[in-house]
């Protein structure tokens, strides 16, 4: 079936109802770019507010905070009541989870860059076969970026 030619009204209208919608897109990506902008600068104006009332608060006033890992076990192990054997503990538990964390994501990355290394022929050889002209990044086998690009 041929398709109808629209008169010149009809044209018209629909051009019409296309910038009252296209109006109406850039009028909600305005709000939505102010809300999401404002938000964030709100919360920085609001962080900056905070920290200068802090320190016209402090002025004048001599603070001194030394804070250390050593200093802190010294004084836990130097102690034997229960409340720094609990404070000792914790400090030790969160140790453990810090560096049981760090080997676990040592370990996970290794995991993700063996099976790079073991799927990677196969996607080279997939992405060939969709274009035989494409180009190579060059990456280590490894997946991981060659040393004079860095």
């Amino acid at each position: 079936m041929p398709k109808r030619k629209r008169s010149v009204a009809e044209r018209e209208a629909e051009l019409k109802f296309f910038r009252i919608q296209e109006r109406g897109n850039n009028i909600t990506k305005i709000v939505r770019d102010l809300i999401k902008y404002g938000t964030i600068g709100a919360i920085f104006i609001s962080g900056f507010y905070f920290y200068f009332q802090s320190t016209i608060i402090l002025a004048g006033k001599e603070t001194k905070a030394d804070i250390s890992l050593s200093a802190i076990l010294s004084v836990l192990l130097s102690n034997q009541s229960w409340s720094n054997n609990f404070l000792l503990g914790t400090t030790l538990l969160s140790l453990l989870f810090g560096i049981s964390g760090i080997v676990y994501g040592l370990r996970e990355a290794k995991l993700r860059k063996d099976v790079i290394e073991k799927f990677a022929p196969f996607q080279e050889a997939a992405e060939k076969k969709i274009d035989p002209f494409r180009s190579s990044s060059k990456l280590l086998p490894r997946g991981e970026t060659r040393p004079e690009d860095i």
